[in-house]
């Protein structure tokens, strides 16, 4: 008879036996017919895989509204009203959303650094909105937009003074469907 023998961690047997991590060591008994004992080897950990949005087949990549004429809209700091020159941009936006009343746009609210993730992501969804309402007042059809926050996750600057800052508070237009 055979036994294998597979050791984890030496004990003080295994210098005796020659035994180590990830060896297999046989030790014959006798006379007898052979047979094997073998330890199962471990399954390796499962890999974490990323899902991937999958497109329809034809469907548009999102794309940035700055690459089609859509400007990005700033904040002031812990704020979501709309400043003059917010609303000035926003009026050549609708200008262009209204040129193309096909798109579907998705309206990102960011945030600089400071704050709290769960606030910034509060405060990101605000943003988001009031610009939305803006649109909406202004004649373009409501469920032309959606609005996601991302708070302070997606910084266009890393700077930590407040020029940077500055230039994180902001309303991203992203095209989803022409």
């Amino acid at each position: 008879m055979i036994f294998n023998y597979a050791a984890g961690p030496a004990s003080n047997t295994a210098h005796f036996l020659g035994v180590s991590a990830g060896l297999m060591l046989t030790i014959p008994t006798g006379g007898q017919k052979s047979q094997a004992i073998r330890r199962r080897p471990q399954e390796p950990p499962l890999a974490v895989v990323k899902e991937e949005k999958r497109q329809e087949p034809g469907a548009l990549a999102p794309i940035p509204g700055e690459e089609l004429g859509l400007s990005v809209v700033y904040f002031d700091f812990d704020k979501y009203d709309l400043r003059a020159d917010a609303r000035a941009t926003l009026d050549k936006n609708i200008e262009i959303l209204q040129k193309n009343p096909g798109w579907k746009i998705e309206l990102e609210g960011h945030c600089d650094e400071i704050g709290t993730e769960e606030y910034n992501i509060s405060l990101g969804w605000k943003r988001a909105e009031v610009v939305r309402e803006y649109l909406v007042k202004s004649g373009i059809e409501r469920d032309r937009f959606a609005t996601i926050s991302y708070g302070k996750a997606r910084p266009v600057f890393l700077d930590q003074d407040s020029a940077g800052r500055a230039k994180n508070r902001r309303v991203e237009f992203r095209i989803v469907a022409r």
